[in-house]
């Protein structure tokens, strides 16, 4: 039922955009004239709920109409094609994969995730560095100068040729497209740090145990992994674990455990 309504909520102010200002308008009117007249207090009580809830639906109606793409035709699992879908443009990109466009904005958030990545896994300007799902490059921008290399991979061609125009001032970065679920593209033990942000909870179970077995290839002996998972089931492969906090300390402690097991 929620649902019907919000569906035809949506279509009736896509169709007629000017709806909810109109409505808060003639609403606030009758709001002023009840209480310029002297009005009944149960009149002025009306006009003043029907104001706020006019003014609700005119906020609201700024997020139906926001403007993405429609995805029905994609399956999840269309990792590739969803993003360079939800990527047309920079702002759109970068909205997409961190909430917000502004250039300021995306410094400051990039700049304070980098903060607590480098404190988690002691970051060297001698350690080479590789990102898992990198988007608009916007951790990368405040990683990169902060080690010798830094490698940025995303599954969608869109989010890199955004990444690579943000980056351009930046000799040290490399970006790579994935093709898959894994970090084909990259040698074993070529890196020193792994991480990864918000793309983890975009993925089936399955694909992100893939990237963490990816994640043990690509690195070095004691090379370190960080991760960021809001959500996630009870066992992720065969692993069983906590919950991944935001640096994702317990399941990383005890995922290597377990691949350390299997390559003895």
């Amino acid at each position: 039922m929620i649902r019907t309504f919000r569906l035809r909520l949506r279509d009736s102010v896509r169709s007629r955009p000017w709806l909810p200002a109109a409505t808060f308008a003639c609403t606030l009117a009758v709001f002023v004239a009840a209480v310029g007249s002297g009005a009944s207090k149960v009149l002025t009580l009306f006009a003043v709920v029907g104001c706020l809830g006019c003014a609700f639906i005119w906020g609201y109606s700024t997020h139906l109409t926001r403007a993405w793409p429609p995805l029905r035709q994609l399956r999840r699992s269309q990792y590739s094609a969803v993003w360079d879908s939800l990527s047309p443009i920079p702002e759109i990109a970068a909205k997409a994969a961190a909430g917000i466009s502004c250039e300021l904005s995306l410094q400051s958030s990039g700049k304070q995730v980098a903060d607590r990545i480098a404190g988690f896994i002691s970051l060297k300007p001698s350690d080479d560095v590789l990102e898992v799902g990198c988007g608009v490059g916007r951790v990368g921008w405040a990683i990169a100068p902060r080690c010798r290399s830094w490698i940025g991979c995303d599954i969608s061609e869109n989010m890199l040729s955004h990444a690579r125009k943000r980056l351009a001032a930046l000799s040290n970065v490399r970006l790579t497209h994935l093709d898959h679920a894994d970090l084909s593209g990259i040698s074993d033990m070529a890196v020193d740090v792994v991480y990864c942000t918000n793309v983890l909870p975009h993925l089936d179970q399955m694909e992100r145990w893939q990237y963490v077995l990816e994640a043990h290839r690509v690195l070095r002996p004691s090379g370190r992994i960080s991760t960021r998972l809001r959500w996630t089931p009870r066992k992720v492969g065969t692993c069983s674990q906590t919950t991944w906090n935001s640096a994702g300390t317990a399941w990383t402690h005890r995922t290597f455990q377990y691949l350390q097991r299997q390559t003895n």
